[in-house]
């Protein structure tokens, strides 16, 4: 490793720039050189750089040299580079900055990291077997799997408890497994049954499926936001949520340098042909875009003389949600009663009710689970 601290060939001094540069422009027989100024670099953050570099690559020691390397625009770090992705290593770290201080923040911040310690170690050949550098271990990914599905937000997930490129990355990796376990189910199944409800531009898909050997599975098929309010901006919502279904790699976060996105045809061919049973509630829109989904009624986005694109042409029962359409004839019949209204907000709808605390506590949740598996809770 050397001791350069930018990219010009003294150590620590700025990369020459020509204050001017040639440009040839013919001009009939008689051609004539130019002088044309070039534009200098003259950001908040290299003036930054120009006055402090001492005290920047104070903070950025490695073994006699420094790992802090100016790239014209950012930051980036010798150790890092070619072995990991990220701002660090493209030089682009800190762009945009105009305080000394949040400067000086984000450098610290950045050695500090598990992932630049490691490749500093590397770097100065004191790496142990089980800290190489590479993809996230698997117990990692369980901590991060355990504390998502407890409620924790990606930003608490972090340990600097701030937004992290790596964790969002960590929790796509996760989804992308869900969804990945998914559309094998898919391809074994032989029938399959969707809920679809809709409210104030959101609607939300559930799965049920059954294999030919009788295994049967449900999940959360998808979520649509801001799709319209017309029968038609459902069919088309529905179609969506297909489509992503049966996507892989879909919707990357940054720093993402997989394969793109990847519909799967044949799978997205085959769930239109084993979806049977549809279940809507008993909005009007909703009832009509069923019938349109299974090419019963004509859809405004086709001509009469065009062929009507059919979304589920093998549904066979479009049922109606009678518990939850019940609710728009009558709603909280409870409140008629003294007795019943205390009953119902002692028990089940206020803050400190048993049903309350078990549902929203994954704790209680589990050992009611556990409790009724075994046998030792019945209702």
């Amino acid at each position: 490793m050397t001791g350069s601290a930018g990219t010009g060939s003294a150590a620590g001094s700025e990369p020459i720039t020509p204050n001017a540069k040639k440009v040839r422009r013919e001009q009939g027989p008689d051609s004539k050189e130019l002088e044309t100024p070039a534009p200098k670099p003259c950001s908040a953050l290299s003036r930054i750089w120009k006055k402090h570099q001492k005290q920047l690559l104070k903070e950025a020691p490695l073994g006699s040299s420094t790992w802090l390397t100016w790239e014209g625009e950012g930051f980036s770090c010798l150790a890092c580079k070619g072995v990991v992705s990220g701002p660090w290593a493209s030089g682009s770290a800190v762009r945009g900055e105009e305080a000394l201080g949040r400067v000086l923040w984000y450098i610290r911040r950045h050695a500090q990291s598990k992932t630049h310690c490691q490749a500093v170690k590397k770097v100065l050949g004191v790496n142990s077997y089980d800290e190489e550098l590479g993809a996230p271990s698997v117990h990692q990914f369980s901590t991060l799997f355990k504390r998502l599905k407890d409620g924790d937000s990606l930003r608490n997930c972090n340990e600097f408890k701030q937004s992290s490129d790596k964790t969002n990355l960590m929790a796509w990796c996760l989804a992308e497994a869900l969804a990945e376990a998914d559309r094998v189910f898919f391809r074994k199944a032989t029938t399959m049954s969707l809920a679809r409800d809709a409210r104030r531009q959101r609607l939300v898909i559930r799965w049920g499926a059954s294999t030919s050997g009788l295994m049967a599975a449900s999940g959360l098929l998808g979520v649509a936001r801001d799709f319209g309010d017309r029968s038609i901006d459902i069919v088309h919502a529905t179609e969506k949520i297909l489509r992503d279904a049966c996507t892989q790699f879909l919707a990357p976060p940054r720093y993402y340098e997989g394969p793109p996105p990847q519909l799967q045809e044949d799978l997205y061919q085959h769930l239109q042909a084993i979806v049977e049973v549809l279940v809507t509630d008993a909005a009007s829109n909703e009832l009509v875009a069923g019938e349109m989904g299974r090419g019963r009624r004509p859809r405004p986005d086709c001509h009469q003389d065009e062929d009507i694109p059919v979304l589920l042409p093998r549904v066979l029962m479009l049922a109606r949600d009678a518990a939850h359409s019940f609710r728009r004839v009558l709603t909280r019949p409870y409140l008629a009663d003294e007795v019943l209204t205390s009953v119902m907000e002692s028990y089940i709808l206020s803050k400190h009710s048993p049903c309350q605390i078990i549902w929203h506590s994954t704790h209680f949740s589990a050992l009611l689970d556990s409790w009724v598996f075994t046998g030792l809770f019945s209702f």
